[in-house]
């Protein structure tokens, strides 16, 4: 794990988010989240991730776990809310982490990529969070066809991170529709943000990649 950190996490997102959607047993889910995000913990510190970024990821996720477990009587709905914004949060500190590893590495390595990968996922599931949020505080923020119903009744967070991949990715399959203005708008916030990770972030990596390559060739 400490020689290739980000590597090794890009894995271990991959298997947690298989393993939540094909095992859909609450215990193992938030078992597995306890895992992923002591492992984004460690990526972070072996890369120098500062101590306060460190501490905020640990404080918002534990405020996060408290509000989900001990939700405020009488305002349940809105202490969800809360805690989906709160994870969102949590996964944009986990973003601004991996960036700052990702963009100031004088050297871009394998390591690197798969760093950004990872950042690009964790955004994803930012949005995700935030579009949860909405769907539990106003009810019709989004338009979820028939055959999606029960998935959005049972396990609406997995449903919009789908939501959030497919938007982010552009690819715009079309079954769930942002029918609130909120909504729309940071749909459209994730849409150009997707195209601009990919022609700025990934392009820039590439670039540096080839370039070392070819520092390199010029030293022998």
């Amino acid at each position: 794990m400490h020689s290739r950190p980000f590597t090794f996490l890009f894995g271990l997102t991959i298997a947690v988010y298989v393993l939540q959607a094909a095992v859909p047993v609450p215990l193992l889910g938030k078992l597995s989240t306890l895992a992923w995000l002591y492992a984004i913990w460690l990526a972070l510190a072996a890369n120098g991730a500062s101590t306060a970024l460190r501490t905020a990821l640990v404080g918002v996720w534990t405020a996060t776990v408290l509000i989900r477990l001990f939700p405020i009587p009488g305002l349940e709905t809105l202490s969800m809310v809360g805690a989906r914004g709160l994870g969102t949060l949590m996964l944009a500190i986990c973003v601004v982490g991996i960036a700052r590893y990702v963009l100031f590495r004088e050297q871009v390595t394998g390591d690197t990529l798969f760093g950004a990968a990872v950042a690009y996922i964790l955004t994803a599931s930012a949005f995700g969070q935030l579009f949860t949020g909405l769907h539990l505080l106003y009810g019709n923020a989004f338009v979820v066809p028939e055959h999606l119903l029960a998935q959005l009744d049972a396990n609406p967070d997995q449903l919009f991170n789908y939501f959030s991949f497919v938007t982010l990715a552009t690819l715009g399959y079309g079954e769930v529709l942002p029918l609130h203005p909120v909504a729309q708008i940071l749909v459209s916030i994730e849409t150009v943000l997707g195209q601009l990770y990919v022609a700025i972030v990934i392009a820039w990596l590439v670039g540096n990649t080839a370039f070392d390559r070819t520092r390199r060739k010029d030293d022998h």
